[in-house]
């Protein structure tokens, strides 16, 4: 007699489907994230933030199967829609004689007197390997324009300005110096000029990982007198030192440290030259030779800068020191699994003693990651945050 298997009754089956669906739900809830908000309770103004901006206590939900820190840090930049911005690019002179790229997006037309104009400014500083056509920051700034269009128009006009730095972007390197975490002399030019060219402007900024940093240090710096109405902070790494400690390991090295290496060297070297020929003691073969960021900031960013150690650069260009100082209204969003700025960084004690100073902490999320369930390839979790707390301030003062 042949021997043939017996197949399993439709109720076995079933039965099995239904718990394998029971635990994949289960497993993906303990995935949903809720907010912790970290800032100084016993404030009435930081109180009233935290209370009418209800998306600071929504929940993270993030695309199942990429959940992790990795694939939420490197799946979205793939997945992300490429919008087209009709950007307007400006090349604005810096006191040195070197040369940056701001792209403007403005929605209603500037009148020829337009420094006279109510304009609702917002400006963008990306990251490390970040620019205005960047996925990320081009979701954020057509984000911004289709909210803060629409939901303020007390505003007459809306710009968003992404701040494309020295050499990046197509921008020509006019003079033999570079952008870095610890230089916020530039971004000081760029908020001075927006001042200058439209006074009755309401200023804003948001920054992106290494852009975060430098505004976040801008801002502590400039103290009360900064120019800036109210800032965001999106995967701050608050403190270098700290936070290269986590960069090592074949996971970190292969799926994110090799990507941003051959950025910064493919970045570098049509410039190569330039630097070599202002004698500036850069070995190409050395920089070709780099295999991390931090080789690249040992055989390029402190000889540029004049620091004598990396660690030297990293403590000059950490902003967590600079948090103290903070005189204005800035929301920090960041991930506790963020492979390059976990948990730990974070200075928990400054923002709860700082009324100015917002964290928002969810437990999953990645590095400028944050892909949705419900929107995968749109708008990312933090730009409802974002989007809600400039509006806040936006709104007329008895509604504050």
């Amino acid at each position: 007699p042949s021997c043939m298997a017996a197949s399993a009754p439709p109720w076995k089956v079933f039965s099995a489907l239904l718990i394998s669906g029971a635990l994949g739900v289960w497993a993906y809830r303990r995935a949903v994230c809720e907010n912790k908000l970290y800032y100084q309770k016993t404030n009435s103004k930081t109180r009233s933030v935290v209370d009418n901006c209800n998306s600071l206590h929504s929940k993270f939900w993030p695309f199942p199967i990429i959940t992790g820190p990795y694939l939420q840090t490197i799946v979205p930049s793939f997945i992300r829609k490429d919008i087209d911005i009709p950007y307007e690019r400006e090349l604005f002179t810096l006191s040195d004689g070197g040369t940056v790229a701001l792209d403007w997006w403005t929605k209603g037309e500037l009148e020829e007197n337009s420094r006279e104009q109510s304009h609702l400014i917002v400006l963008v500083c990306p990251g490390l390997t970040g620019t205005s056509k960047t996925k990320y920051i081009i979701q954020s700034v057509q984000n911004f324009m289709d909210n803060l269009w629409k939901k303020y128009p007390s505003s007459t006009k809306v710009s968003l300005v992404v701040f494309n730095y020295r050499g990046n972007a197509g921008a020509p390197l006019t003079v033999p110096r570079s952008y870095n975490g610890a230089d916020t002399e530039d971004l000081r030019e760029i908020v001075d000029h927006l001042c200058n060219s439209f006074p009755n402007s309401q200023l804003f900024s948001i920054g992106y990982s290494l852009g975060s940093n430098i505004l976040t240090k801008y801002i502590g710096e400039e103290g009360s007198q900064c120019k800036i109405k109210a800032a965001v902070s999106i995967s701050n790494p608050f403190n270098f030192n700290k936070s290269t400690s986590f960069w090592n390991g074949w996971k970190f090295r292969y799926l994110l440290g090799n990507h941003l290496t051959r950025f910064l060297k493919h970045n570098l070297l049509p410039h190569i030259d330039y630097f070599q020929k202002a004698d500036f003691p850069v070995n190409t073969e050395h920089i070709l030779q780099c295999q991390t960021v931090q080789e690249f900031d040992e055989r390029f960013t402190i000889i540029l800068g004049g620091w004598k150690t990396i660690e030297e650069y990293y403590d000059c260009a950490s902003s967590d020191q600079f948090l103290q100082f903070i005189r204005v209204p800035v929301l920090f969003i960041n991930a506790e699994d963020d492979p390059l700025s976990p948990a730990d960084v974070a200075p928990i004690h400054e923002f709860e003693s700082n009324p100015n100073l917002l964290l928002v902490h969810t437990p999953l999320g990645g590095h400028i990651g944050w892909c949705q369930l419900h929107d995968p390839r749109g708008a990312a979790f933090y730009d409802k945050l974002a989007t809600d707390f400039f509006g806040y301030f936006l709104r007329e003062p008895q509604e504050s």
